[in-house]
């Protein structure tokens, strides 16, 4: 599909199916020092729904007990 252009309208995007549009996909866990601190000059902050609330609250604080950070991906989605 090299050289083509697909042009989406606003509608489109409300209906792909992403996997990470609701979840944190974490892919491993790393040393707090194993993180090139340049990465974290775009990061974003999220915050659980009420939902998770509780999950969230107990991978933060084993993190942060064992100086440990995650490294995730998850899919953010804005119109231009």
């Amino acid at each position: 599909m090299a050289g083509r252009i697909l042009v989406l309208s606003e509608e489109d995007p409300a209906e792909l199916l992403l996997p990470s549009s609701h979840t944190i996909e974490v892919a491993e866990f790393l040393p707090a020092g194993a993180v090139d601190p340049v990465l974290f000059d775009g990061s974003y902050v999220l915050q659980p729904q009420q939902v998770g609330l509780r999950a969230y609250c107990l991978l933060r604080d084993a993190m942060t007990d064992t100086g440990r950070v995650g490294l995730g991906r998850v899919t953010i989605r804005t119109l231009l």
